[in-house]
C-alpha cells in the first residue's frame, strides 16, 4: 500500500518531531511512505524560483493522486493542504487528517466517508498507533470489488436517497456503512 504524508512545511521543530513520530508509524503500516517534500523547510522552498515552485506542486500532486491514501497532520495551519485534501477526496482517496488540537476550522461542503478527523497527543504513542492502524484498515476495506443487484420498494428508496442526500453521500455508500455498522457489531 502506497501511503502519502503531508504536512505543513512551516511547521516548528517540536511539531516536525510529531511528524517524524507518525511517518515512522505509517511505516510499519504500508509499503510506501512519501514524505520528503513536507519535511522540506520553508527557507529552502523560498529560495525557489517559481517556476520551480510549481514543478514541486505538480509533482507532489502526480505522486499523492497514485497513492492509496494521504496522512495529513493538520495542527499547523498551511495554505495548500486544504486544496490537497480536497483533490484527494474528489478523486476518492481516503484521507486522514490529524491534528493535536480541536478540530475547528476544516470546511466541507459535505460529509465525505473518505475522510477521517482525529485529535492526537504527541505524549500518547498507543493512542496515535491505534487511529493509524484504524485508518489502514479502514483504507484496505473501502476498496469494493463485488458487485450485485439489490431490489427494493419505494419506501426504502424514498428513505435511502433523503438520508443520502442529508449526509452527501451515495445511497451505496450509506448502505455500506449500514452493513459496516453491523458488522463492527457482531464481532463483539
Amino acid at each position: 500500500m502506497k501511503i502519502y504524508f503531508l504536512a505543513s512545511v512551516a511547521a516548528n521543530n517540536k511539531l516536525r518531531l510529531s511528524f517524524k513520530n507518525i511517518v515512522s508509524l505509517l511505516k510499519k503500516e504500508g509499503d510506501v511512505v512519501n514524505v520528503k517534500e513536507s519535511l522540506t523547510s520553508t527557507s529552502r522552498i523560498k529560495k525557489n524560483s517559481v517556476a520551480i515552485n510549481e514543478a514541486r506542486a505538480k509533482k507532489l500532486m502526480r505522486s499523492m493522486i497514485s497513492s492509496d491514501c494521504i496522512v495529513f497532520e493538520g495542527t499547523h495551519p498551511t495554505t495548500g493542504g486544504g486544496y490537497y485534501l480536497s483533490l484527494a477526496l474528489q478523486k476518492n482517496i481516503p484521507v486522514l487528517f490529524l491534528s493535536q488540537e480541536e478540530y475547528r476550522g476544516l470546511y466541507l461542503a459535505s460529509y465525505n466517508r473518505l475522510l477521517k478527523i482525529e485529535k492526537y497527543s504527541p505524549n500518547d504513542k498507543v493512542h496515535l498507533k491505534k487511529i493509524i492502524k484504524d485508518f489502514v484498515k479502514f483504507v484496505k476495506r473501502k476498496g469494493a470489488e463485488k458487485r450485485f443487484n439489490l431490489m427494493i420498494n419505494e419506501d426504502i428508496h424514498n428513505f435511502l436517497d433523503k438520508t443520502a442526500k442529508e449526509n452527501g453521500v451515495s445511497k451505496a455508500d450509506l448502505i455500506r456503512s449500514y452493513i459496516y455498522l453491523e458488522m463492527e457489531k457482531s464481532k463483539v
